[in-house]
Parts: structure tokens; sequence; C-alpha cells
């Protein structure tokens, strides 16, 4: 599970979205968000965060910089799930079989 320390805003969120047929090639993309919610999905920290390509956007790499307020949020397990809005129209998310997880760790 990906770990941040409450306060910090590195290192950033960084993954790799892809399918059965590995990483997704999102040079067709018009966006990419994250939204990111307590680990009961009643309190939302972040809805439609704008994500960047970690490249080109060829290798489905993607990051989201944090913001010191956001990991000042309570330390505990939180889930997340980001949205590709491709220039046709279309919607994928992913993960696609639930929500990723990060940890927000209580600090000194």
């Amino acid at each position: 599970m990906r770990k941040i320390t409450a306060g910090a805003n590195n290192p950033e969120l960084r993954m790799t979205l892809q399918d059965a047929n590995g990483a997704i090639n999102l040079t067709t993309s018009s966006s990419i968000t994250i939204t990111i919610e307590d680990d009961t999905k009643t309190t939302a920290l972040v809805t439609d965060g704008a994500m960047a390509f970690e490249d080109t956007g060829a290798d489905g790499r993607v990051v989201y910089a944090w913001s010191t307020s956001l990991t000042d949020a309570t330390p505990g397990v939180y889930l997340f799930k980001v949205t590709v809005n491709w220039s046709d129209g279309s919607v994928t998310k992913f993960p696609d079989d639930g929500f990723g997880r990060f940890e927000i760790t209580a600090d000194f």
C-alpha cells in the first residue's frame, strides 16, 4: 500500500493505469482526474483533482501532486479512483475492480 506522512507533499502519488492487456495509452485522453475518499466513503478529500502524465502518456503513467492541506487529514487508510475522459466522450475508471488505497501515517 502506498503511504505518505501527514503534512508531507512528497512523494507524489504515481501510478500506471492498465487493463488486462497492460498499460493504457493515454495520449487521446482529454482529462485525467482523481477522487479520494476516507475508507468509509463518507468524506471526500479530493473530487476530480487534476492528474498529469508522468511522461508522454503513451505508457499509462500518471502523477498526482499532493497539497500539504490534503495530507493534514486524519491518519488512516483512504480510497481513490482515477477517471479518464477520452476525446471521443467515453469515460474509463481505474481500477475497474474496486478502489486503489493509500495510507496517511501520523507525524510526530
